[in-house]
């Protein structure tokens, strides 16, 4: 499972997200996935990094956010989504969700 929503981030990140910064997502159960936007091309992987956001979500909720049959931000307001760290950097994650 994790292999395949790590791809789908990759897909969804491409070349540069523009985000100029490490997000983490932690997903729970599965492990995580880094996107490392401090470098061109951006890498994703399962590392485990130090990030200036980490976001905590379950598969569930991540599968469905990528899918597009939820609202990342809802998700957020409805407590499905917790994020620690940069919060200017969070409301930027969109982008690759």
């Amino acid at each position: 499972m994790l292999d395949a929503l790590t791809a789908q981030i990759r897909e969804k990140v491409g070349h540069d997200t523009g985000l100029g910064a490490v997000v983490k997502f932690v997903v729970d159960g599965a492990g995580v996935i880094a996107v490392d936007a401090t470098q061109v091309p951006n890498i994703v992987s399962n590392a485990d990094p130090e990030a200036a956001c980490t976001v905590k979500l379950s598969a569930d909720t991540m599968k469905s956010i990528l899918a597009g049959e939820t609202n990342a931000m809802m998700a957020f307001m409805m407590g499905k989504i917790k994020v620690e760290g940069n919060m200017g950097l969070a409301a930027n994650i969109v982008k690759i969700l």
